[in-house]
């Protein structure tokens, strides 16, 4: 979406902390958290607001405020993930752990609060959807944090739960305040989304030997997941498991470092990668491409896969 679309969602979050949260401590934390996350945009937000704009054919002061909080929903989610992870040391939540896991829970009930307080004519419909997503990449989290992920469609599973489903909710939370029997077309592309990204995000993870590292975080992703298998009885895979199983410390794989970027080159693990999240793509663009909507929407849908 534009800048403007940014920064009037910015201000709608700035808006909702100044009417909303009384404690000046906890608003203060809010603000830094908020500030923290505004140069990576606000995907979710934008998605809001598009779906709404597609299907109404405008764009209102009151969608924008729920786009807001949409994105505070997903903050408070980034939240939980750096905590429990414990894989983004960079990020402010981390500092004072409890609380912004406070700060988290806060955050959720507030987002349902601004969509209750709204005059859409399909409000409830739109928290009962809400609701059900959460629940659902909540429940991938807890697989992702469990780590006992066997093979790549098991693993494409858990990202279709947790990655998957706050994309779709964000696609259809706009289209169900706009038009709800347009729901099922939202639905073919929305879960797409996500696991587009965080097939990205997989691959990125595995580009740097900092502390965010895949494999020094013991992390069980599409790539490390198809090297282990296309290569199980070579030396190096066999540290990996070691050092996963807690039988070697993490400077032995830091040794190794090279050998392990080679190896997911040679093995095709990038490539397998890149052509599972290639897979996803084209069935969203068909989804997208079958939609009887403006092309110009079309258009600007694409550029989210």
């Amino acid at each position: 979406m534009s800048l403007d679309i940014n920064n009037r969602l910015y201000a709608a979050m700035l808006e909702i902390l100044e009417t909303y949260v009384t404690n000046e401590k906890m608003k203060k934390q809010l603000y830094e958290f908020i500030k923290f996350k505004q140069n990576e945009g606000y995907l979710f937000g934008d998605l809001v607001i598009l779906h709404y704009l597609i299907y109404k054919n405008k764009i209102e002061d009151q969608i924008i405020k729920v786009a807001a909080a949409i994105e505070l929903l997903i903050l408070s989610f980034d939240i939980l993930d750096d905590v429990e992870d414990q894989d983004n040391l960079s990020s402010p939540w981390i500092r004072q752990q409890s609380l912004s896991l406070n700060i988290s829970s806060y955050l959720i009930f507030l987002c349902h609060l601004i969509i209750v307080e709204s005059d859409f004519k399909n409000k409830y419909k739109a928290l009962e959807l809400l609701v059900t997503k959460a629940l659902c990449s909540i429940e991938g989290q807890h697989l992702d944090l469990l780590n006992d992920i066997p093979s790549e469609d098991q693993y494409i599973e858990m990202v279709i739960l947790k990655s998957g489903s706050l994309a779709e909710l964000a696609c259809l939370i706009g289209t169900i305040l706009a038009d709800p029997d347009k729901a099922h077309e939202v639905q073919l592309y929305g879960s797409s989304i996500g696991v587009i990204g965080q097939i990205q995000n997989d691959i990125e993870g595995m580009k740097s030997w900092d502390k965010k590292n895949d494999i020094l975080n013991k992390k069980f992703t599409l790539p490390i997941l198809f090297l282990l298998s296309v290569e199980q009885n070579h030396k190096v895979t066999e540290k990996i498991r070691n050092y996963y199983n807690g039988l070697i410390k993490q400077n032995e794989i830091l040794i190794l470092s090279k050998d392990i970027d080679s190896l997911l080159e040679e093995t095709g693990a990038f490539l397998y990668s890149k052509v599972t999240q290639q897979l996803y793509r084209n069935k969203a663009e068909s989804s997208i491409m079958s939609l009887t909507i403006n092309r110009i929407y079309k258009e600007a849908l694409l550029k989210y896969i």
